[in-house]
């Protein structure tokens, strides 16, 4: 009996198993979402310097009770060569003779300009608030909202490998737990970062700990998944990605302030905690790693949890070692990773899955500002991903 046979003697694709895919593809609608948050919560509105006719309101009933803001405008910040307001300087001197009509139109390039000296004024219209506009990243400092995106992927980087790592020693649900919240407690913590830098870092170890769980929750999918389903349960699990990019874009709609839409995509983490708690850890793994015992009591709660309590009767110690006699005599001798390399099924699984994923994020850059044309990315990811399960499902049979 191989472990797949296993999983058919404790309910096949049982209670269980739709709970847990439920679960993983929920968790996923909502990793997919804060890898693209900076679209909005970073979304760099219309802006111009700041400058005391126009913004200071006591300088403006004061002084210009008579112009139209657009008078001010004109008189205070210098076109640029397209023909719309600079954005990153302003006239060093007020030009008032730009308002006379009967004299001929100067060469505004001429005059003296500045930069934002005072700080800038945002178009808040669209969003309330982003981390733009908190922290000023315009202009000279345009690079930085580059630089926190980049950081998060690189926060993704090292949380991969690392991740990978710990949950082959430690076990499934530990690291699911444990990034579970640290992405919630992170999430919420970066709403209230003072400075700029802290809220790069937060954003780190947050793609960190989204890595771990995003792997870890794959892993402990396809190990509680029989091996004929897996291939319309991955295949939904990968159009979940679409899915949280529609959540992604509705809650942004809602809420036009970044600090409410980052606790929006944070706080849910929280509660995935509380449900992954009473989650089952791997069968599989508890048994490669020796713990015979809490892999039987694991599969006969598993068995009970599908009905099938006359399965969970006739396990014991003995039907599990039997079970996986194959594997574990795999594991122990030689290197794993060597052949896990040279199977050729294995090799052609990876190479195939390698070039998809490729394809998806090349394409995702085409698509960058997808939320302008929302129906013709969702067809096609869709379309990517239905090409997946029918390479995955060829695969499983050959």
């Amino acid at each position: 009996m191989a472990f797949s046979e296993l999983l058919q003697h404790v309910g096949n694709f049982g209670r269980f198993q739709i709970m847990i895919s439920i679960l993983s593809i929920l968790l996923s609608s909502l990793i997919i979402s804060h890898n693209l948050v900076q679209n909005f919560s970073a979304a760099i509105p219309a802006h111009r310097c700041y400058t005391q006719l126009l913004d200071n309101t006591t300088s403006k009933t004061k002084i210009t009770m008579n112009l139209t803001d657009k008078d001010l405008l004109k008189i205070s910040i210098p076109m640029g060569p397209n023909q719309k307001q600079e954005q990153c300087h302003r006239f060093r001197q007020t030009q008032w003779q730009l308002l006379n009509p009967n004299e001929s139109a100067p060469n505004t390039t001429e005059l003296e300009t500045e930069p934002c000296l005072d700080g800038w004024t945002y178009d808040r219209s669209v969003f309330t608030s982003t981390v733009v506009t908190q922290w000023d990243l315009v202009c000279d400092s345009w690079a930085l909202k580059s630089l926190a995106q980049s950081i998060f992927a690189f926060g993704y980087v090292v949380g991969s490998p690392i991740s990978g790592f710990i949950a082959d020693r430690l076990g499934r649900k530990p690291v699911l737990l444990t990034s579970s919240f640290l992405v919630g407690l992170l999430g919420i913590c970066s709403v209230s970062a003072p400075t700029f830098s802290v809220y790069c870092t937060l954003r780190f170890f947050t793609a960190l700990s989204l890595a771990a769980m995003n792997l870890s929750s794959l892993a402990l999918l396809v190990e509680w998944i029989p091996t004929s389903s897996r291939p319309i349960v991955m295949t939904v699990w990968a159009l979940s990605f679409s899915t949280g990019q529609v959540l992604l874009g509705g809650l942004a709609y809602v809420f036009r302030d970044w600090h409410t839409l980052q606790l929006s995509i944070s706080v849910p983490y929280l509660l995935f905690f509380l449900f992954l708690w009473k989650s089952s850890e791997s069968a599989r793994w508890l048994i490669v790693s020796g713990q015979l015992d809490k892999a039987l009591k694991t599969l006969k709660d598993i068995a009970h949890f599908n009905g099938r309590q006359d399965a969970a009767e006739s396990l014991n110690c003995e039907i599990l070692q039997s079970a996986m006699q194959e594997e574990l005599t795999f594991l122990k001798h030689g290197s794993k990773t060597m052949k896990i390399v040279t199977n050729p099924s294995m090799l052609k699984i990876t190479c195939c899955l390698c070039f998809i994923r490729f394809v998806i994020y090349v394409n995702s850059l085409t698509f960058r500002d997808f939320y302008q044309d929302h129906a013709s990315f969702m067809v096609h990811v869709s379309s990517v991903n239905l090409d997946f399960y029918s390479m995955m499902k060829q695969m499983i049979k050959s």
